[in-house]
C-alpha cells in the first residue's frame, strides 16, 4: 500500500518566503529610485514641492532634499534679476517721449511658494513688467518732458522705484 501525501494551504517550502520577500524589497527599492527622491537645489534658488497640484507652504533651501516620490520640486530664483523696459511714455503737455529704464529685483525666498501658488513661473512677465510700465506711465505723466532730461530725473527715478 502505498500513502500519498497532498499538502495544501500556505506551507512554505525550502524557505522560499524570505526569497519572495527579498524580491519585494528589491522591486520597491527599485521603484523609488526611479522616482528620483533626491532633488538637489543649487544656490541662489529654492525649491517649491507641487504634488499633483497641492503646493507645499514650505520651500527647501538650496542643498540636497530627499522628498516623496512623484512630488515634482520646481525651482525659482531668489538672484537678483534685471527687468529691461523700453515704453514711450506722456508726459504732462501730451508729448510722447521715448524712455528706457530697468529695474533689479529679487524673489524673497518666504513669498516663492505663495507667488508659485498664485501667480505661476513667469512672474516676471505676469506681475513684475507690467507693475514697472504701470509705474513710469503714471509718473512721468505728471511731469513736463524737460524734467525728464534734467536734474529732476532722479527724483522722477525715485518716485518710480518707490511705487
Amino acid at each position: 500500500m502505498s500513502a500519498r501525501v497532498f499538502r495544501m494551504g500556505g506551507g512554505d517550502s525550502a524557505g522560499t518566503g524570505g526569497v519572495r520577500f527579498a524580491v519585494i524589497a528589491v522591486v520597491l527599492l527599485v521603484v523609488f529610485l526611479l522616482t528620483n527622491p533626491l532633488k538637489v537645489i543649487p544656490a541662489g534658488h529654492v525649491g517649491v514641492k507641487d504634488f499633483f497640484g497641492i503646493v507645499s507652504k514650505n520651500v527647501l533651501p538650496p542643498g540636497v532634499h530627499l522628498v516623496f516620490p512623484m512630488t515634482r520640486v520646481v525651482r525659482m530664483s531668489t538672484q537678483t534679476q534685471q527687468v529691461k523696459e523700453a515704453a514711450e511714455v506722456p508726459s504732462q503737455e501730451g508729448l510722447t517721449m521715448d524712455l528706457e529704464a530697468s529695474l533689479l529685483y529679487r524673489l524673497d525666498p518666504d513669498k516663492a511658494a505663495e507667488i508659485y501658488r498664485t501667480v505661476g513661473r513667469d512672474y516676471e512677465g505676469t506681475v513684475v513688467e507690467p507693475q514697472i510700465r504701470s509705474a513710469i506711465r503714471e509718473i512721468t505723466a505728471s511731469y513736463d518732458a524737460k524734467a525728464l532730461y534734467s536734474s529732476e530725473r532722479e527724483k522722477i527715478a525715485q518716485e518710480i522705484s518707490d511705487q
